[in-house]
């Protein structure tokens, strides 16, 4: 009976440990669940490195960044060309109604005009690590999948490189996930 006795004792503290974490769990609003994000992955290789990452700007409205950084003598096409390079590095995410492109890629810094590394013509080209950014809004909070893809030709090794990529709401959770890869 004494044996007993003492486990009953522990009983007003687990009801106390319990009510003390619903009162945590509860302090988060369905508005701040609505802006959560959990994305980053980076795709290593030979002449390249390639994070890629979802930022929040605010309310729905979120920055795609690509970080490209160069290893060796790699080097890409800016899209910032005026040339109509087949393998600029481009951003591309599929028609969905929940998403849509408010600007423009940018790239930072910007791609410098070098002479004899393609073709013996100058062109618009990044050797060094660019930052590359893309902002887009969500509309609602369905659920949803958008797919999308980075793509770029790798010099001097001439490969197209496409990296698959997700976004994925599920329950007011916004995700970025590598895709196919």
């Amino acid at each position: 009976m004494i044996a007993y006795g003492h486990l009953f004792s522990f009983k007003p503290i687990l009801l106390v440990m319990a009510f003390i974490g619903h009162s945590f769990l509860s302090d988060v609003s369905p508005a701040d669940s609505e802006r959560t994000t959990q994305s980053k992955f980076t795709v290593n290789d030979d002449l390249y490195s390639l994070e890629i990452s979802l930022e929040r700007v605010e309310d729905n409205v979120y920055d795609l960044v690509a970080v490209i950084d160069f290893k060796e003598d790699g080097y890409t096409a800016s899209p910032m060309s005026d040339k109509n390079y087949t393998g600029a590095f481009k951003m591309d995410l599929s028609r969905n109604p929940n998403v849509s492109w408010s600007s423009d890629l940018e790239e930072t810094p910007n791609s410098q005009q070098l002479w004899g590394l393609k073709d013996q013509e100058p062109g618009d080209w990044i050797r060094e690590r660019t930052t590359y950014s893309r902002v887009f809004r969500v509309y609602g909070n369905q659920d949803f999948d958008a797919g999308g893809k980075i793509s770029f030709t790798i010099e001097p090794r001439c490969t197209f490189e496409e990296i698959p990529l997700m976004l994925k709401q599920q329950a007011g959770v916004l995700t970025l996930q590598s895709w196919g890869c």
